[in-house]
């Protein structure tokens, strides 16, 4: 995705301020077609030489009807141009060319979020088709997440909100600058307790972290990894979030096609699983966030943790012969300090999880009582060794 500087975006988007134009009507009517939801308002631009621009059109649903009724020119050749339709309509963008493009920032209210939803359609037609037909996509990315309905004052902070629209080829490029976000609360599930909340973004490669309080304590909770957030995709987090012993947690947002209305697939963290960090025997587990479950617990009579003679890397080994399983770690240093990242060579036998031969960085989650907490989050795996 390009990326523009807020001052020619916001140049951009001041000198579009124009009526459509239309030419003179001579030829056949032209008729649009386009999946939207009854009375949303479009806009239409149309390449030369009909040369509409910014025409403003409403949805019944099926047909898109334009405010005054549109012509192709007298002898048209039948060969196909350009379309392109967008909602939701604005006369920003009456001049054509570049326009921006910026979701609410509080999207806690309802006209604000769905206000949001940047669609995008781009086709071809001629004189002779029966109808201009539009598929349109969406141009933002959306995040959905569940929490106990005990979480108050949720905010996302440092996202990008603008994108900048090429009118001539429907281009699309980030713009402007990163700001704090209010998500919408699209549903509320009382059984459980739960609410879901829905956010759209431009499109972007980010961390997410957010802020919000239960029973007044101040919580976090962000992404266990980077994301790149692709327009058209909804990113969920179905594990319900609640309240957290550290007041910060890491979890997990997988990538889906795009969802109009939260399904109410949440689960929470099952018996088998328990937060990672109060562990406390060796071995590896899957991570779900900052939960995780047992895939193999060593036993520690087979383990060795060697420090090598210059000091200058850490091997650690585990030969578990009755369960045929080997494990190598070999460490690029010798300091495990919190939060920090280290690379690790390791190689396997028996555990058919894992790659027998891998280099992988981890993240030090916890150094505390001889044992080391290790997160691939990537692969969503967690080491937890001894010295």
């Amino acid at each position: 995705m390009k990326k523009y500087p807020l001052l020619f975006a916001a140049v951009l988007f001041t000198a579009c301020n124009n009526e459509p134009t239309h030419n003179t009507p001579k030829g056949p009517e032209m008729s649009f077609l386009g999946q939207l939801a009854p009375k949303t308002v479009c806009g239409i631009f149309i390449d030369s030489p009909v040369d509409y621009k910014n025409v403003k059109a409403t949805s019944d649903g099926e047909k898109l009807v334009t405010t005054s009724q549109l012509y192709w020119p007298e002898n048209m050749p039948d060969s196909a141009i350009h379309f392109i339709a967008y909602a939701p309509y604005s006369e920003e963008y009456n001049k054509g060319g570049l326009g921006v493009f910026s979701t609410a920032t509080d999207q806690s209210e309802d006209a604000a979020f769905h206000g949001s939803d940047l669609r995008l359609a781009i086709t071809e037609a001629a004189v002779s088709d029966d109808g201009i037909e539009f598929e349109f996509k969406h141009e933002l990315a959306k995040i959905l997440f569940y929490t106990t309905d005990k979480a108050e004052g949720i905010v996302s902070s440092a996202l990008y909100p603008s994108v900048v629209i090429n009118f001539n080829d429907g281009e699309i490029g980030l713009s402007g600058e990163k700001a704090d976000f209010t998500p919408h609360l699209s549903a509320s599930y009382s059984k459980d307790g739960v609410h879901a909340y829905e956010m759209l973004i431009a499109p972007q490669k980010t961390t997410l972290n957010f802020e919000f309080t239960i029973d007044g304590v101040k919580q976090n909770f962000h992404s266990s990894s980077s994301i790149d957030f692709e327009a058209g995709k909804t990113y969920i987090c179905n594990r319900v979030i609640e309240a957290s012993n550290s007041g910060s947690q890491a979890v997990k947002f997988t990538e889906n096609e795009w969802i109009d209305t939260p399904n109410g697939d949440y689960t929470f963290p099952s018996e088998e699983q328990v937060l990672f960090t109060e562990r406390n025997e060796e071995g590896i587990y899957t991570l779900d966030g900052e939960y995780s479950s047992e895939l193999f617990v060593f036993n520690t009579s087979s383990v060795q943790f060697i420090t090598s003679g210059k000091s200058t890397k850490v091997l650690y080994r585990v030969l578990d012969l009755k369960n045929s399983v080997y494990l190598d770690m070999d460490f690029s240093g010798t300091s495990f300090s919190e939060g920090k990242n280290i690379s690790a060579t390791i190689k396997t036998k028996g555990l058919n999880f894992l790659a027998e031969n891998d280099t992988r960085t981890l993240k030090i989650e916890k150094a505390s009582g001889g044992l080391i907490y290790l997160s691939d989050a990537e692969n969503h795996i967690g080491y937890i060794i001894s010295k």
